[in-house]
């Protein structure tokens, strides 16, 4: 489940409109033609990465279209708290859309794409790289259905996605109804 989101994009030039700018890269070159960006491998585990702004503790949607694909073995889109990592979260990603979710750490979270073993001369083709606030946010370990706290998960909804979900986990000795 892919929640609605909301706000604007963290990524900068996720559209490669007119060229790379605002990506860093490792063992890799970048290029551009038709709004979509070629990441050509130089040396292994090559990849493109940039910081974005987040909030400790909120709910993220991250989004990559993978055009084209020729690197051998693995490739991920990943957040983490240092360039080039996925210490947050990551996604082996296919040709076509690529989604995950994740909840911010830090204020400063990266963004990356990473090519396999990155043979030379091997590419990857993305675009619309995009990271937007989820519109339903988690709250851990917040108070239940029934007044007690709980070891539970509390989505709350924006106006603009109305439904508010909870999950439960009870003991042995808790007893349910509904």
């Amino acid at each position: 489940w892919i929640p609605s989101t909301t706000g604007s994009n963290l990524v900068t030039n996720g559209t490669f409109d007119t060229d790379a700018s605002g990506w860093a890269t490792f063992n890799c070159s970048l290029s551009v033609a038709s709004g979509q960006c070629t990441m050509a491998a130089s040396g292994d585990n090559p990849y493109m990465s940039q910081s974005m702004p987040t909030v400790v503790g909120k709910l993220y949607v991250v989004s990559c279209d993978v055009v084209s694909d020729s690197m051998t073995g693995n490739n991920f889109v990943k957040v983490g708290s240092a360039s080039g990592s996925g210490s947050i979260g990551s996604l082996v990603t296919a040709v076509g859309t690529n989604k995950f979710c994740f909840i911010a750490t830090g204020t400063t979270t990266y963004i990356t794409v990473s090519g396999g073993t990155g043979v030379s001369g091997q590419t990857i083709v993305v675009d619309n790289i995009s990271c937007y606030e989820a519109g339903v946010q988690i709250a851990l370990n917040q108070t239940g259905l029934d007044g007690q706290s709980n070891a539970c998960s509390l989505l709350t909804a924006t106006a603009t996605d109305g439904t508010v979900l909870q999950t439960i986990t009870a003991s042995a000795a808790a007893a349910c109804s509904g």
